[in-house]
């Protein structure tokens, strides 16, 4: 007797419940079985939700002890199928439901008593009614297939979403290339970047002789309101193949740079405080023979007017702040432990230039430039004097310097009426040779006079 109730009464009412339960769940276990012989499934329309709404939440909040008044509230009366259905039964059977994380319900003289003291009889039940291993695995491999379908659900819905994601993002990077593309056109449409035809005699190799080129064409590149040297990428292709095929360089020794910026042209010659940048690096001491090129802006700036070489990440109004003086160069160049240095400068520092004025705001009175000397060890050529523009081929292809100068080396500048026919272009043959070609195109095409400057040290 539990709690002063009579027990047959008690015995009966257990009856009659474990009686309704045993027929539904062998209904439905029948069932079951029938459906397991044409491929087995599960009717889950039998089943309240055991996450939601079904017996477990309600379980939650039955609380040891309570009176069958709310218990019935909770889970209705027992002849409805809210109330518990023998297919729930069933699943907590087949699925080890009956755990410690459970509570059994069992109706003893009107409380619900906690699973504990009742659990053998219910798994005995349970294990009587199931007399095979794969009747008791059924549903939990019903179960563990339907996470399974879950996480690869949700892992595809995963995989999915980055997809779509990835697609998007290529999408818009497509778009914002093809709007930057009509910003700024490609280079290869804007630029010419093809090397000169020239056939230069092969020289003897010469592997410790080192060489700077630096083309700078694309001035917007960095937003730069300057205007871009069109040529300045055919101009230093050129060179290089010149240093390779007729002075013997190896391509390795060559530091090549486009569109140079401030910070890069600092590391490549050094600073005012320091001369020792990468190219004093690259110098064997009393051996290698340096050649420096530069295609690109030059600029006057400050209150006396220095010559600047213009980076191509510098502003019209910061050339004095962040441009790289030509007294600079020279200065560490001048440092370098070379055997011979030779600078050639496809420039002008008059600060207007073929495309357009170099410094900003200005009314067509130029600044004239402050050229420094060159030192005792530096061999300089130069297209043009301190006042003159660096003038181009009529399509923009070559600077009228650059392309003479190369064309005269490669042994035109040593034929007659300019040259003795020697087999070797000296300086003064080149000289004459410019003045015919490159002075004399920069006239007829532009009605402007520009002379190639020489400084040649021996």
């Amino acid at each position: 007797m539990l709690g002063g109730y009579n027990q047959n009464l008690l015995r009966s009412k257990f009856t009659l419940i474990f009686r309704s339960v045993f027929i539904v769940v062998s209904l439905l276990a029948l069932q079951a079985c029938i459906s397991s012989s044409g491929g087995r499934s599960s009717n889950s329309n039998n089943a309240i939700p055991l996450v939601s709404g079904g017996v477990t939440s309600k379980l939650s909040r039955v609380s040891n002890g309570a009176s069958m008044s709310r218990v019935r509230q909770i889970f209705g009366d027992p002849e409805d199928r809210d109330y518990i259905s023998g297919f729930e039964v069933w699943q907590y059977c087949s699925t080890g439901m009956f755990s410690d994380d459970f509570v059994a319900i069992v109706f003893i003289d009107g409380k619900v008593a906690e699973r504990k003291k009742y659990v053998r009889r219910i798994d005995g039940f349970c294990s009587s009614f199931f007399k095979s291993a794969s009747d008791l695995n059924f549903y939990s491999v019903q179960v563990a297939l339907q996470e399974r379908s879950q996480k690869n659900i949700a892992r595809q819905t995963a995989e999915a979403i980055e997809r779509r994601l990835a697609a998007a993002k290529q999408v818009q990077e497509k778009a914002e290339q093809a709007q930057e593309k009509a910003k700024s056109p490609d280079i290869a449409e804007s630029f010419n970047q093809t090397a000169l035809s020239v056939n230069f005699a092969r020289g003897p190799q010469h592997m410790n002789d080192v060489a700077v080129i630096i083309g700078n064409a694309n001035y917007g590149k960095h937003g730069s309101d300057i205007p871009d040297v069109k040529p300045a990428y055919a101009d230093a292709e050129s060179i290089r193949k010149w240093l390779i095929e007729a002075k013997g360089l190896r391509e390795g020794n060559i530091i090549f740079l486009r569109d140079a910026t401030s910070a890069q042209m600092t590391g490549v010659f050094g600073s005012q405080s320091s001369h020792k940048g990468k190219l004093f690096n690259w110098t064997k001491k009393g051996i290698s023979n340096v050649y420096v090129y530069y295609a690109g802006h030059g600029a006057p700036a400050g209150k006396e007017g220095s010559a600047f070489l213009v980076p191509s990440d510098v502003s019209s109004d910061s050339i004095e702040l962040t441009g790289y003086p030509l007294k600079r160069l020279y200065a560490n160049l001048e440092k370098l432990p070379a055997k011979s240095v030779t600078v050639i400068l496809e420039s002008c520092f008059s600060g207007a230039a073929q495309g357009g004025y170099v410094i900003n705001k200005t009314s067509g009175i130029l600044i004239s430039p402050k050229i420094p000397r060159a030192p005792g060890r530096l061999t300089v050529i130069s297209a043009g004097a301190a006042d003159q523009i660096a003038s181009w081929e009529e399509d923009s292809s070559n600077s009228l310097f650059t392309k003479y100068f190369l064309t005269g080396l490669g042994g035109v500048a040593d034929m007659a009426p300019h040259g003795d026919n020697n087999g070797e272009v000296s300086y003064a043959e080149l000289e004459k040779y410019l003045e015919a070609t490159t002075t004399y195109f920069a006239r007829r095409y532009y009605g402007r006079d520009q002379l190639a400057q020489f400084v040649v040290r021996q």
